[in-house]
C-alpha cells in the first residue's frame, strides 16, 4: 500500500489508482485472463484521509459544501502534489 503523505486541507493533489471493472458479455477464458484493472487519474482538493480511504473534492463552493470522491487506500498507486500560485 502506498504511503499517503501528510496533506493540508484543500491541498491540490493528483491520485493514480486502480478501479474495479465488470463486463456482463460472454467471453472465453483467454480473453478474461487478459483483463486489467481500470487505471484512473483523479485531481482534487484534499478533504480527508481515513484508515480505509482518501477523500478528495473535485469542487467546492464558498461555504462548506463540496462534492467528493472516495478512493480506497489499497487501490492507490501514486500521489502527486500541486503548487498553487
Amino acid at each position: 500500500m502506498v504511503q499517503i503523505p501528510k496533506l493540508e486541507y484543500n491541498e491540490i493533489v493528483e491520485v493514480l489508482w486502480w478501479d474495479a471493472n465488470s463486463d456482463s458479455s460472454w467471453r472465453g477464458e483467454e480473453t478474461v485472463k487478459k483483463e486489467k484493472p481500470t487505471v484512473c487519474h483523479t485531481i482534487g482538493y484534499y478533504t480527508a484521509c481515513t484508515k480505509d480511504s482518501l477523500i478528495l473534492s473535485p469542487d467546492y463552493n464558498d461555504g462548506k459544501d463540496r462534492s467528493t470522491v472516495l478512493i480506497p487506500r489499497g487501490m492507490i498507486k501514486k500521489i502527486w502534489r500541486f503548487e498553487r500560485d
